[in-house]
Order: C-alpha cells, then structure tokens, then sequence
C-alpha cells in the first residue's frame, strides 16, 4: 500500500491556513474531482476520496491538532480511523444502510453545525425515498427527511472521546459539512455496546474494507 499524502499537500493549502482556506480548497477540490464529473476516472475517485479523508481531519480542531504534532501515525489507534463507503457507491447503499442501522437499536443521532448541538437517542425508523427525500418515520424520537442525494462520502469513524473509544457514521456533503452523525451507544458503564460494536465492524468490513 503506498503511503498516505500530508493532508496539507492534498488540499494545496499551507500548514497555517485559515478554518475559510481549508473549506474553500476542499470545496475546489470536491468539484474537480467528484465522480459526477469523472464518471468511470479511478484517479479521479482516489484524489476525491483522498481530499474529503483530508477535510475531515483538518476542519476538526482536535484533529487537526493531533496530525499536526504527529502526522498521519497520531491518528491510528490513538487517533481517528476514517474509512470510507467507495463514492460511486453512496447513495445505491444509503439505503442499506439505514435498513441495517434499524437492527440496532438505541444510538445516539447527532447533527453539528455552527450554530447548534442537537443530540437525539433513539431507535433508527424504517426509511424510503420520496420527493427526493429518504424519509425515517416511525415509534421513535428520531424522525425526518434527509436530502441522501447531497451525500458523498460516509465515514466509519473510530477515536477517543474524553479518554474512552468511541464509535460513528458519519454523513458528509458535497462541501465537507457532516451531514449527521450516529454514535454507538455507551451502557451504564460507559463502555460501547458490545452488540452494537461488533455490527458497526462488520459494516465498516463489508462497505469499506482496509486496503
């Protein structure tokens, strides 16, 4: 396998740039390089997949942080694992992947912007298509319309919060914005389900395999 570029290199920016440096060159990059645009391109989806792993670190301050001071061997084990769903195949297994999470039952639905935090536990609804929407209703606190087209890459996100492992989905745009997050939840202990951490491995294994 050959070694991983600096994330810096990748989004061409320098070491010091701006939060707003960061996010424009990512979104340059995510234009130029999305397989909308580079149907059948492999160099193309690589350098694609290649800027969104980059964007995700560096718009992160923590992790950010971390790569800094260590490089790309801060964020293994120690650090965030951030495999990814292949790009040509995100909104075919969106889908699919909802219908898996509703297996799971109660996690932790997140969705983080600037402005606000809204955390939401919960069993994940059946879901389908309409209107452009996929469409989670049911008996549960988490419900809505979400706009999959605009998905292009899901991360299977594994680091250490406050001192202990924990583990995502996370649901990225086109701009490098988490979409949502859903987190595996903790038991009383606050220890990761056991049977809730072993169908998140064995997703991350089945759509986004090491190597």
């Amino acid at each position: 396998m050959s070694a991983k570029r600096d994330y810096y290199e990748v989004l061409e920016v320098a070491q010091d740039a701006s939060e707003d440096d960061i996010k424009k060159a990512y979104r340059k990059a995510a234009l130029k390089f999305h397989p909308d645009r580079n149907q059948g391109d492999k160099a193309a989806e690589t350098q694609f997949k290649e800027a969104t792993e980059a964007y995700s670190v560096l718009c992160d301050k923590e992790k950010r942080s971390t790569y800094d001071r260590f490089g790309h061997a801060g964020l293994q084990g120690g650090g965030a694992d951030f495999s990814g769903v292949g790009v040509g195949d995100i909104f075919s297994q969106f889908q699919d992947i909802f219908a898996e999470l509703t297996s799971w039952g109660e996690v932790l639905f997140i969705v983080h912007t600037a402005d606000v935090v809204l955390e939401c536990a919960g069993k994940i609804p059946p879901g389908s298509f309409a209107r452009g929407y996929f469409n989670i209703h049911g008996d549960s606190p988490i419900g809505g319309h979400l706009k999959a087209e605009n998905c292009t890459h899901i991360a299977f996100v594994s680091r250490p919060f406050m001192g202990r492992a924990s583990r995502s989905l996370q649901f990225f745009n086109g701009a490098g914005e988490a979409m949502f997050k859903i987190f595996v939840r903790r038991d009383e202990k606050r220890e990761l389900l056991p049977e809730q951490l072993a169908r998140f491995d064995a997703l991350r294994a089945k759509l986004a395999p090491a190597g």
